[in-house]
C-alpha cells in the first residue's frame, strides 16, 4: 500500500515532499467505495491532494509553479470521483489562479483543466455513472459536461432570492440530482431531472437541510439537519419522517 501512495503522490506532485504521516490524518475523510489498490491510496490523499508544483518536464496550460491547493471532491460520501477502473479521477484545484475542476490521469500524472468556471463549488463535482461526463454548481448553475467536448449545459438554476444549502449530489442511475435551498427561515429539498431540468420540491422545514443523498435502492432521499437528525423522504413527497438512531454525535451517513 506505502508503494502505492508513493507512486500517487509522485506522479501527482513530481516530489515526496508530502509527510505520508500528515496525509494519514486524513484517512478517515471519505467514504467511498473503489477497489482497494486506488482506494488505499485515495482514502489517504482525499480531501488535501499534495500538489505544489507540475511534474518536470509536463506542459500544462495556464499552470504556474506557485503553490496551489488542490482537492478530491469529497463533498457528499456518495459523490464519485475516481473511474471504476481506477484510470482517472475528477479533482479541483485552484493551481490556475480560480478553483476549476481537473481531470488526473492515475497512470501518467497529466492534469487536464475540465472546466471554466466563475464560481465553481468543488463538493458538488459527481463523476456520472457512464464516467464520460459530470457535473457541478457554479454559484447557482447545475451544469453537465462531456469529457469529449467540454460543452457545458446548464441543467437547472437556484432561483432568484434562494440560496443553495450545503452539499449535492446525483442518484446512483444518473437520472436525478439533489440538494436543498434555502430563503430567510425556510428550506426547501430539491429533485431535478438529469435530462430536462425539471425541478420537483420534496420536503420543506424551518431549518437548514444538508447533503441529501438519493438511496441506491430505492426512490427515496436521505438527508442531514445539521449534526442533529436524519431524515428520509420518498421521491413523491410522501413519508418523510425523522430516522430513530443512537444518542450521541451525528457522523457521515449514507442510505443502503
Amino acid at each position: 500500500m506505502l508503494q502505492a501512495i508513493q507512486f500517487l503522490l509522485h506522479r501527482v506532485s513530481g516530489n515526496l515532499n508530502a509527510s505520508l504521516a500528515d496525509i494519514a490524518l486524513n484517512i478517515n475523510s471519505t467514504n467511498c467505495s473503489q477497489p482497494r489498490p486506488i482506494h488505499a491510496a485515495v482514502t489517504l490523499f482525499t480531501f488535501w491532494v499534495w500538489t505544489t508544483r507540475s511534474p518536470p518536464g509536463r506542459s500544462q496550460r495556464g499552470v504556474s509553479a506557485r503553490a496551489a491547493t488542490s482537492k478530491i471532491t469529497s463533498g457528499v460520501p456518495s459523490n464519485r470521483a475516481v473511474s471504476r477502473k481506477g484510470q482517472f479521477l475528477l479533482c479541483w484545484s485552484d493551481r490556475t489562479g480560480s478553483p476549476q475542476a481537473f481531470r488526473l490521469n492515475l497512470k501518467s500524472g497529466e492534469w487536464t483543466q475540465v472546466t471554466e468556471a466563475e464560481s465553481l463549488d468543488g463538493s458538488s463535482l459527481t463523476l456520472m455513472p457512464d464516467e464520460h461526463s459530470f457535473c457541478f454548481f457554479d454559484g447557482p448553475s447545475f451544469k453537465r459536461v462531456d469529457f469529449s467536448k467540454l460543452r457545458e449545459r446548464e441543467i437547472y438554476r437556484v432561483p432568484e432570492g434562494w440560496q443553495r444549502c450545503p452539499g449535492a449530489s446525483v442518484s446512483d442511475d444518473g437520472l436525478y440530482a439533489v440538494f436543498a435551498e434555502c430563503q430567510r427561515d425556510v428550506s426547501r429539498l430539491r429533485l431535478v431531472t438529469m435530462v430536462r431540468g425539471a425541478a420537483a420540491t420534496l420536503a420543506e422545514s424551518p431549518w437548514e437541510m444538508h447533503d441529501p443523498m438519493a438511496n441506491p435502492r430505492r426512490t427515496q432521499v436521505l438527508y442531514r439537519q445539521a449534526n442533529e437528525a436524519l431524515w428520509l423522504v420518498n421521491f413523491d413527497g410522501q413519508q418523510n419522517r425523522r430516522l430513530k438512531i443512537a444518542a450521541g454525535g451525528l457522523g457521515p451517513a449514507r442510505p443502503r
